[in-house]
């Protein structure tokens, strides 16, 4: 069975200073971001961390199925949901998931074996994922490359023997 928390033993489960490097990236795109990149902003910053037990969905305003609404969380200002663990603790991605869109797949510093700071980076650099997805025809642009032979999945990205590798 799945426990619901309060906001006050969310705050003790999960580390203050994860969900403060959370708001710090969301601020940073909302600003540094849009100065880069057209439209930066306007991509939505779905974030689910990856617990022992459980998911922590935030930042997508839409109850998802599947999911307990938990209210707004006080440091990133999102509003927050929970289910029961789906997603391998140690994952760092940007992907289509939860039902909510791509969005950003974590797990902690620690199940992920990262620094806290190479940690913070890597929100940075999955939500840049998140606003390739949302290019106009995307995959189709991608494919039109011929480099993923018969992968369908998008791996060939991750796995292409680049010469510089």
């Amino acid at each position: 069975m799945l426990l619901l928390c309060s906001h006050a033993a969310l705050s003790k489960e999960i580390d203050a200073s994860l969900r403060h490097s959370l708001q710090l990236a969301r601020t940073e795109a909302a600003t540094i971001g849009e100065n880069l990149w057209p439209n930066y902003s306007a991509v939505p910053f779905d974030f689910l961390l990856t617990l022992e037990d459980r998911e922590v969905l935030f930042c997508r305003p839409q109850l998802v199925d599947g999911f307990t609404a938990l209210g707004k969380d006080p440091i990133t200002g999102c509003d927050m949901q929970e289910r029961a663990s789906q997603v391998p603790k140690n994952m760092l991605a940007a992907m289509y998931a939860a039902g909510a869109g791509w969005t950003i797949v974590m797990g902690t510093p620690e199940s992920t074996g990262r620094s806290h700071a190479d940690w913070a980076r890597t929100i940075h650099h999955e939500h840049f994922h998140q606003y390739q997805n949302n290019f106009d025809r995307y995959f189709e642009r991608q494919n039109a490359l011929g480099l993923a032979g018969d992968d369908t999945s998008g791996m060939w990205m991750l796995e292409y023997p680049f010469p510089y590798r």
